[in-house]
């Protein structure tokens, strides 16, 4: 569709000149989808939900078009993929969480949908209990109701193992539970690169604060994905969330 409607053309092909575009191709290689267009539907619409659907995002780089981007995030990352910080390349740390009030602990997933009567003809539940007795959640709070007009198979819908084995895995390893926002300021020009979609972790032994609050093993085990930057000479400020 971003080809042949929206003029976006690579040098060579998609998985060598689109940065993120393999990752993804192979972790969604047994996905499945139904497109139709019934209607004129401005093509911006079509692919917002498609991403939405497919679990990613696309953007440009820098706002540059000749920098296309998909970002998604995988089942795990070996340390070359990952960029570890200390308290001495940054400066300016500050940490929240998300809302428990915008986790989602219960999903109610309709896809499959006709193309001529526009009716959901299959549906996928998830609910977690444990979580909702943990965060004190009313039996009608933190539910979503999910309509997919283009996945239609039931294996990549329902739950299954890994993040991105199927639609509900993939946004409940986001949207279940509360997750770590941090932000900060690079100041080691050696990391001024790092850009939204980089993942990046922090020298357990070696940062400030030692323990981020709720976090008893302190930075080991957490890892993050930068959301958004600002850029001026000589620094990066940073807002990455845990994944």
């Amino acid at each position: 569709l971003s080809n042949r409607f929206s003029g976006l053309d690579v040098a060579t092909n998609p998985a060598t000149n689109i940065d993120g575009f393999s990752a993804l191709e192979t972790d969604r290689s047994d996905w499945g989808a139904r497109l139709y267009v019934s209607k004129e539907t401005p093509l911006e619409n079509i692919l917002e939900k498609l991403q939405y659907e497919g679990c990613f995002i696309f953007r440009y780089k820098q706002g540059d078009a000749t920098k296309p981007q998909y970002i998604h995030i995988k089942d795990s990352y070996s340390s070359g993929d990952i960029t570890t910080l200390t308290k001495n390349d940054i400066t300016g740390v500050n940490i929240s969480h998300t809302q428990v009030s915008n986790i989602i602990t219960d999903f109610t997933v309709n896809y499959q949908k006709h193309p001529a009567t526009d009716e959901y003809r299959s549906q996928e539940t998830f609910a977690v209990s444990s979580d909702r007795t943990k965060y004190n959640i009313d039996t009608l709070e933190n539910k979503k109701t999910f309509n997919l007009d283009y996945l239609v198979e039931q294996n990549d819908i329902q739950e299954q193992t890994n993040r991105n084995d199927s639609f509900i895995n993939y946004y409940h390893s986001i949207l279940g539970t509360p997750k770590i926002i941090i932000s900060f300021t690079i100041i080691s020009l050696e990391y001024l690169n790092l850009e939204v979609g980089s993942v990046i972790n922090f020298d357990n032994s070696n940062m400030h604060p030692e323990f981020p609050f709720g976090v008893t093993n302190g930075w080991t085990d957490l890892t993050f994905m930068i959301t958004k930057t600002g850029k001026t000479v000589g620094k990066t400020k940073i807002t990455a969330r845990q994944i």
